[in-house]
């Protein structure tokens, strides 16, 4: 099994609950349905919300969740 690709590990159970859970405490955040969002584009947001400390960063979250590190990596790869 190959490197995670960032769409599959947003779509992963374990990490979209836990990206969901932080979201959902970030104040004036668009939830799906609100301007045609869905819940990927959501969950995408997450490494730019962490970037402002908004919400956990991926070092925080992979030391918290170690079970789950390499997918949360994979949420924050920045594609060039």
């Amino acid at each position: 099994m190959g490197k995670p690709s960032k769409e599959s590990a947003v779509r992963e159970p374990r990490v979209r609950e836990l990206l969901l859970g932080h979201l959902s405490h970030v104040e004036g955040l668009l939830w799906p349905g609100a301007d045609a969002l869905t819940l990927d584009d959501v969950t995408r947001c997450y490494p730019q919300l962490a970037a402002f400390s908004r919400v956990p960063d991926c070092l925080e979250l992979q030391r918290r969740h170690p079970e789950l590190a390499d997918l949360l990596k994979a949420v924050f790869d920045q594609e060039l």
